[in-house]
């Protein structure tokens, strides 16, 4: 939850910031707020490298809103036809170059140039296209360049998650199976928002390290999850199978010398695990790696700490 109300004011205070400028400068421009207020409203993205690219979309968008706009006034005057006829061709014009993302904007500012149009001309048009484009310009800086967004912190939290879930060795039912699922695809998805917003502004060498790292643990776990997904009731294993098969959901408890010396022992008994449950005993011991794994991330800050100290 506090992701969630860290990124909602992280928005917010984007989306006020665009409308401050947009309001300062259409006042310098003397030209109407109203379009670049709503433009504002729809232009914010999740990634500086969306905010771009789909700025240069949005303006052509509300300049065919506009166009269109003129153009049915010219030809069919101050009539209600008129509104049907702007809505539907600027659905078509907007299938048909794959750009459904913007019909809303275009539409809108059609809609609200239309009343206005009547006894008025190609200087209320032009006030009013320039309006929009000054909100869908500083709304795509402000995306940019104001508390842009990083995902790094929920990405590792829906990365202990997936540890947590892996540590809990069972036959999985359909709807856990489809949970576990569920979060690997939200993994991804915020991985690659991650990535788009590099592409732009680069992170850190210690953010992009980490990245790669859970990149890879993660799919490191996806592979681990299909094998857990293939086990089955074993209700006739071995007492030390059993003892086994329980311990990654404590093994996060334990101390680093306490790890240690269970690693060893585990080591000690493998020849003893009856060849028909070798699978389980190799499954564990990679489970045991990867849950051992999270203070990894831990160390990068600490080294960091420590390399600034000697520096300095």
């Amino acid at each position: 939850m506090s992701l969630f109300f860290l990124r909602s004011s992280k928005r917010l205070i984007k989306l006020l910031t665009s409308m401050t400028f947009s309001l300062l400068l259409c006042h310098l421009l003397s030209i109407p707020p109203l379009f670049a207020i709503v433009t504002t409203c729809f232009a914010l993205e999740n990634t500086s490298f969306d905010a771009v690219r789909n700025g240069a979309v949005r303006l052509g968008s509300a300049l065919v809103g506009a166009g269109f706009a003129l153009v049915f006034y010219f030809i069919l005057g101050a009539h209600p036809l008129m509104y049907a006829s702007v809505v539907i061709v600027i659905i078509l014009i907007m299938n048909v170059f794959v750009y459904k993302r913007f019909t809303m904007i275009a539409s809108i500012t059609a809609f609200a140039i239309m009343p206005s149009m009547f006894d008025h001309h190609l200087e209320f048009y032009s006030e009013r296209v320039m309006s929009s484009m000054i909100g869908i310009m500083v709304s795509t800086v402000v995306n940019m360049y104001v508390l842009p967004n990083n995902f790094m912190p929920e990405l590792r939290n829906k990365y202990e998650r997936l540890i947590e879930q892996a540590a809990i060795i069972s036959p999985l039912n359909s709807s856990t199976k489809k949970m576990i699922q569920k979060r690997l695809n939200e993994f991804e998805r915020m991985t690659a928002k991650q990535k788009k917003q590099w592409r732009l502004r680069p992170g850190n060498a210690d953010e992009t390290r980490q990245l790669r790292y859970l990149e890879h643990q993660k799919r490191f776990l996806a592979e681990l999850f299909q094998q857990q997904f293939s086990f089955s009731e074993q209700a006739s294993s071995p007492y030390i199978v059993q003892f086994i098969m329980r311990l990654p959901a404590h093994y996060r408890k334990l101390g680093r010398a306490e790890r240690r010396k269970l690693l060893h022992w585990l080591d000690t008994i493998a020849p003893k695990i009856p060849a028909d449950f070798k699978v389980n005993y190799e499954y564990v011991m990679q489970l045991l790696f990867v849950l051992d794994r999270p203070s990894y991330l831990h160390t990068f800050h600490h080294d960091n700490q420590q390399k600034k100290h000697v520096k300095a």
